[in-house]
């Protein structure tokens, strides 16, 4: 039996090969990408209606990093390391959840209000060199486009405009036709999480 020789397609500018396997599974390229991309850029991490009710938060991790977004009673959306200020411990150890008004660190019982600042700790009044105003939960940039949530966590961030929504416009047309998407009036229908 005569084997057929198998048809090779032309490479287009818009249809490349992928990279070898070995890029998706090499713990050196994962960590290159961490601090290369994932810790410098912003990146959609949810959608802005899971955090409609204030004291609603996620954790998620970015770029090597545990964050905590959460909405707030001023109805902004904030985004903050999931490390307390006073010994580093992580503060919150769920995937999401509500708190009425502050998150408390487990291990000393720092409380954290939803804007990311000190509001309490065990003996608070007799540390009167604490700087409680610097001593809130550090945070990552957190902006809302089209319904969804973009943190970055570099200390000084790509423009948004110039960055995120430039791309978006550019692939997917002017603003008047994003808007006819209706991105940001989505809900969720169902989720599925799988083990990988």
């Amino acid at each position: 039996m005569e084997e057929k020789p198998v048809a090779k397609t032309e490479e287009t500018r818009s249809l490349l090969a992928t990279l070898p396997g070995r890029y998706y599974v090499d713990p050196d390229v994962f960590e290159a990408e961490q601090t290369r991309i994932f810790a410098r850029d912003w990146f959609c991490v949810a959608r802005a209606s899971d955090f409609a009710t204030a004291g609603s938060f996620q954790t998620f991790d970015v770029g090597g990093e545990n964050l905590i977004i959460v909405g707030g009673a001023d109805r902004q959306i904030r985004a903050f390391f999931n490390v307390c200020r006073h010994r580093g411990s992580r503060i919150c150890n769920e995937a999401e959840g509500r708190v009425s008004r502050t998150f408390q660190c487990p291990y000393h019982v720092w409380s954290y209000g939803l804007d990311g600042s000190l509001v309490g700790a065990p003996n608070m009044a007799m540390m009167p060199d604490l700087e409680v105003a610097e001593r809130g939960l550090l945070s990552v940039h957190a902006r809302e486009w089209l319904g969804y949530v973009w943190v970055c966590l570099a200390h000084d961030a790509p423009e948004f405009e110039s960055s995120v929504m430039q791309q978006v416009t550019e692939r997917f047309g002017d603003p008047k036709t994003i808007d006819r998407y209706g991105l940001d009036k989505l809900e969720v229908g169902r989720r599925i999480e799988y083990e990988v």
